[in-house]
């Protein structure tokens, strides 16, 4: 028998992390124990698309 899948919440975010509000928004994330996943840059804006993610809480 094979176990399923780990079950995680997923946030999708932009942020400018050159500005001090995207810096404190990204910190937040990380404090709260969400992880980055991946990274979308943007060419023509200053924000880069963040995708978060962590374990789901509750029940399975």
């Amino acid at each position: 028998m094979t176990t399923p899948p780990e079950r995680r919440e997923v946030k999708t975010m932009s942020i400018i992390i050159q500005d001090w509000n995207g810096k404190r928004k990204y910190e937040k994330m990380l404090a709260a124990g969400w992880t980055v996943d991946h990274i979308v840059p943007r060419a023509l804006s200053r924000a880069s698309t963040y995708v978060f993610s962590r374990p789901k809480k509750g029940k399975r």
